[in-house]
């Protein structure tokens, strides 16, 4: 994967803010990519970035860093700084 597209994955997840969460749809919508490969590109960024706030469609969390799955008890989506992005 391109280090501009990881690059560009990395800065939209870097603007949820916490206790919110954004689909690997909206990512992708926000890095110009498609939620798989914008899933691809989560997978990749350093364990510095809150990966964990990205969220499957259904509300699932993420397992590409090694944790469990499962869902948030209140997920909250944050899809306002994803569309003026």
């Amino acid at each position: 994967m391109r280090p501009e597209v990881v690059a560009a994955v990395r800065s939209a997840v870097v603007t949820i803010p916490a206790s919110q969460a954004a689909a690997y749809g909206e990512i992708g919508l926000a890095a110009g990519i498609g939620p798989r490969q914008a899933g691809r590109a989560v997978s990749l960024i350093d364990g510095d970035v809150p990966w964990w706030r990205v969220v499957y469609a259904g509300g699932a969390r993420a397992t590409c860093h090694g944790e469990a799955p499962g869902r948030y008890s209140k997920p909250r989506v944050f899809r306002s700084a994803m569309a003026a992005s």
